[in-house]
């Protein structure tokens, strides 16, 4: 399975893009790119990563809390150079991406957030968890396609 990200646009505080899996389409929210690398404020960089599961995070932790018993993990962005433990998770703005990708339904450009991340991650995890299951090899294609 594929998963696929075309960034769209940029700002030097934040990156949206759109994600695609299958028929499903999804936002997303990233921190702005930087050379040097700045921890937990860096978009990782485009190219081809893998996905896995990571069960044992403090985050992987409070997910099973928040989403329930079903949720054994942490989707993880595997191999980013220079970063560890990238995920995709819920999060509405910069603050709360930490190096990460936010996933939701909408952009608003001018607030600089991504609407409906909750909804969107209930609909994207199950979809990621059931390849991985499967024992199907994963992976997010990243592409910066800004204008």
């Amino acid at each position: 399975m594929n998963i696929t990200l075309r960034r769209v646009y940029d700002t030097p505080q934040l990156t949206f893009g759109i994600l695609q899996l299958g028929i499903h389409t999804f936002t997303t929210l990233e921190d702005a790119f930087h050379i040097p690398k700045i921890a937990g404020k860096t978009r990782i960089p485009h190219g081809i990563y893998p996905i896995d599961l990571r069960t044992t995070s403090p985050m992987a932790a409070r997910y099973v809390e928040r989403f329930g018993e079903q949720h054994a993990g942490m989707i993880w962005v595997k191999n980013v150079p220079n970063f560890d433990y990238v995920y995709i998770h819920v999060g509405n703005d910069p603050e709360d991406t930490d190096g990460c990708l936010l996933i939701g339904r909408t952009i608003n450009l001018k607030g600089g957030v991504v609407g409906q991340s909750v909804d969107a991650y209930k609909e994207f995890f199950p979809l990621v968890m059931a390849a991985l299951e499967r024992n199907e090899q994963v992976s997010l294609t990243i592409t910066d396609q800004f204008t």
